[in-house]
């Protein structure tokens, strides 16, 4: 498993979204955006073969956070919706497609701070690489050398790239400015390198290697401050979720010393000025040990709080049912009292999450699960059992379809489609649990599958609602690059 702390590195982020086919020429797989913050929604959409089911996983650095299956449309388009959570880890997250023998993949990043701080970010680094360039030329001109034409268009499209990056970021486009941040790293980059190429050849090997240490010492130091930034920025994160890291502030100030001294001695002792960064690296990787101890352990908190919050609401929707037809249960009452004693039992597990004792939680929680799902196998036999756990499974359904459908709706979608689809279910489920009372159980299992078409339907619809959404912010895009066309 790699280390969650190495999501904080620029080098991370520094490539963006991207789609790649695996052997496949005709499944692609994509999102809408290529950075994203915590909290948001994350649209994935693509294109397979007519009809066809496609298998969606999405994983972060500690595994599948997603794993569902889509349907295509008659032309081929089919879409799905990860909704990140408050808490989502930071770094790069793949997106898997697999329909018949084709795979697809694409990338995206959640940022360890906000978009529009990112793109700052990112903007102050462009702007240090075009003062290295300057400096390039300015040396090549002392050598009365002429910029080739090249370098000239590098630094062209750098310039371009970097003034269209700061207007997006005016404007509130902080995802977009950060492409256009890369791309015109990528150009004075690439404008960088010719010139070093252009020194003459009669400069003595030892200059130039010199010059050439010297700059890799620079670009060393600059990534290292962008590194601290990126480690402040996290620690705070995790200050203000109530898990604070002690010797954070000293470190990172103990860190930027180092970075001065070393960015101060660079022209005149480059082997003392890699000892000061060597020196800030050193505190630097011994901070990120702290935060990925600390990180760990916040994430699985937040999964067990999580978990926890979900079989307290199975006990109180499994109890309503229990309680509905126990005058034809005879272990009604058995099963009653065992789910308020593993109720009672949640309190506990509770009070072990809030003393920080994680590991013993969770082995608790497995064992409470374990004991509800004991229960209802001894329920008067198999189909009390399995409709119970059938409506259950439903109800679910039901409540992340109504969440959608509220996200839809606030983004000005017309949902009321899908809306009376799950009012539909939803009396579907209630006269099933009218039949289990009356003891009709034939009837109960007619209900139950007319419930569950009437949820496929429903997720068919909020597919395309989705996939029309996804459609409209693209040609939203379209016509924002067109006015931005000279």
């Amino acid at each position: 498993m790699r280390k969650i702390v190495s999501l904080l590195m620029l080098a991370l982020v520094a490539s963006p979204s991207f789609a790649m086919a695996v052997g496949a020429e005709s499944l692609t797989v994509q999102t809408d955006r290529a950075f994203y913050n915590p909290g948001e929604s994350v649209e994935i959409f693509g294109v397979a073969e007519a009809n066809a089911s496609v298998a969606i996983t999405v994983n972060d650095t500690l595994g599948i956070i997603l794993n569902i299956t889509a349907s295509a449309g008659a032309d081929g388009g089919y879409s799905a919706t990860v909704n990140l959570t408050a808490d989502a880890l930071k770094g790069r997250y793949t997106v898997t497609a697999e329909a018949d023998d084709e795979t697809a993949q694409a990338c995206f990043v959640v940022l360890p701070t906000s978009l529009q701080e990112h793109a700052e970010n990112l903007l102050s680094l462009v702007e240090r690489s075009r003062e290295r360039v300057e400096e390039a030329i300015e040396e090549l001109e002392s050598e009365g050398i002429e910029v080739p034409d090249d370098a000239e268009e590098s630094i062209e499209l750098g310039f371009a790239a970097m003034e269209e990056a700061l207007s997006l970021l005016g404007d509130g486009y902080y995802s977009e400015a950060i492409e256009k941040g890369h791309e015109a790293l990528q150009h004075f980059g690439n404008a960088l390198r010719i010139l070093r190429e252009a020194l003459p050849d009669e400069a003595p090997a030892s200059v130039r290697a010199q010059t050439e240490k010297a700059q890799g010492l620079r670009n060393a130091i600059d990534r290292a401050y962008a590194f601290v930034d990126k480690v402040n920025a996290t620690a705070e994160r995790l200050e203000e979720a109530g898990y604070a890291v002690p010797d954070i502030e000293a470190n990172l100030t103990d860190a930027k010393a180092h970075l001065e001294a070393a960015a101060e001695l660079v022209d005149e002792d480059i082997a003392a000025a890699a000892r000061e960064l060597a020196a800030a690296n050193g505190i630097l990787g011994r901070t990120m040990g702290m935060l990925h101890s600390e990180a760990v352990r916040t994430y699985k908190a937040w999964k067990a709080e999580r978990f926890l919050e979900q079989v307290d609401m199975r006990i109180d929707g499994l109890e309503e049912k229990i309680e509905s037809i126990q005058s034809r249960l005879s272990r009604g009452q058995a099963a009653l009292s065992a789910l308020r004693a593993t109720k009672t039992k949640l309190l506990r597990i509770r009070e072990r999450l809030t003393a920080g004792n994680v590991e013993d939680a969770v082995d608790d929680l497995d064992d409470a699960v374990q004991e509800i799902d004991e229960e209802l196998e001894d329920l008067d036999g198999p189909h009390i059992s399995k409709y119970l756990r059938a409506m259950d499974m439903l109800e679910a359904k039901v409540r992340v379809l109504n969440a959608t459908t509220e996200r839809l709706a606030a983004r000005g979608v017309n949902a009321s489609e899908i809306e009376e689809q799950l009012q539909s279910a939803r009396a579907l489920l209630s006269g099933m649990r009218t039949q289990l009372e009356e003891g009709d159980l034939d009837e109960a299992g007619d209900l139950l599958r007319e419930a569950r078409e009437q949820l496929q339907e429903t997720r068919k619809v909020n597919r395309y609602k989705i996939q029309a959404t996804i459609a409209a912010t693209v040609k939203k895009w379209v016509q924002r690059a067109k006015a931005w066309s000279p």
